[in-house]
Parts: C-alpha cells; structure tokens; sequence
C-alpha cells in the first residue's frame, strides 16, 4: 500500500512553503497551522506512519519448507515372560 497523508481543509490552513535543492536532492517544507487538537493528534499520527512505512519497506512473504517429519524412537516392547 502506498503510504499518504490525509489534510483537513476545515481545520488545517497553509500557512507557507517552500523546496530547497541540492544536488539531485529536493525537499518541500510546508507549514499548517492546525485548529483542531484532535485533527492534529490524527496528522501527526499519519506521518508517523508515513515515515515507519519509508523506513521499513514491505517484503514480499518468502515461503518455507515444512521441517521433514520427526520419527518417534520407542523402546522395543518388553516381554513378560
């Protein structure tokens, strides 16, 4: 899944932005100014998740062989005679 980030027109406003260069290197700023203390919980927890899905790529499911059966050792029976 593509990892996004979800802003609320209603209660976050652009306050300002930017992009600086280096080399083949760009990086945006952007500054919100954020009304609602819940939607700002929500945002921060969004780019949490945004930086987590980065930083730890998804690797695709190896399988893996089942172990080869175990025999069980017993005992010959013993003989009452």
């Amino acid at each position: 899944m593509r990892a996004h980030i979800f802003i609320d027109a209603e209660t976050a406003r652009l306050r300002s932005y930017g992009s600086a260069s280096r080399g083949s290197t760009n990086i945006v700023k952007l500054e919100l100014e954020v009304s609602d203390p819940y939607q700002l919980g929500d945002l921060l927890a969004q780019l949490g998740r945004f930086r987590q899905d980065q930083a730890s790529p998804a690797k695709p499911a190896t399988r893996r062989r089942p172990a080869p059966a175990q025999q069980l050792l017993l005992a010959p029976p013993e003989s009452d005679q």
